[in-house]
């Protein structure tokens, strides 16, 4: 039986958005939206706190790992809100899989949902205030 580990190669790269040179925010529906901060967001507990919660609640689907089949980095990104709640996920990078379309779209619906029902994260901080910011989170799955 093959064990599913599901890596965690965190980073807040500045993917989102395309800010342009020297642009450290975005207007996105009459808010601003940090894309470069003082302190970074961060979940409850830490990276480690981050991983262990995504091991958790993303479900990989049977069938992806009865085809062998590795679905690689998927980028999400998402908006910490000033209040720390987590709003505005999408999968930003996403595998090809015309083997297994369906179970991949319920391998990224699970991630998805899990994002979506995080607990409130630490805001970002600029210039000692709580901002709205940018949060990509890289999400590799090794098969085993």
């Amino acid at each position: 039986m093959k064990s599913i580990i599901t890596g965690l190669l965190l980073g807040t790269a500045i993917l989102l958005g395309q800010p342009s040179f020297g642009q450290t925010s975005i207007q996105r529906n009459g808010e601003t939206i940090y894309t470069e901060v003082e302190r970074q967001p961060e979940f409850p507990g830490g990276k480690r706190a981050l991983s262990t919660y995504l091991m958790k609640n993303v479900k990989y689907p049977s069938a992806l790992s009865k085809t062998n089949y590795d679905p690689g980095k998927i980028i999400v990104r998402f908006v910490v809100g000033r209040n720390g709640v987590v709003k505005n996920v999408e999968i930003s990078s996403k595998p090809a899989a015309a083997e297994a379309q369906q179970s991949l779209q319920n391998y990224l619906a699970s991630i998805l949902n899990a994002i979506e029902r995080m607990p409130r994260w630490r805001p970002a901080e600029v210039n000692g205030e709580r901002v709205a910011s940018l949060y990509v989170l890289p999400v590799q799955v090794f098969v085993n």
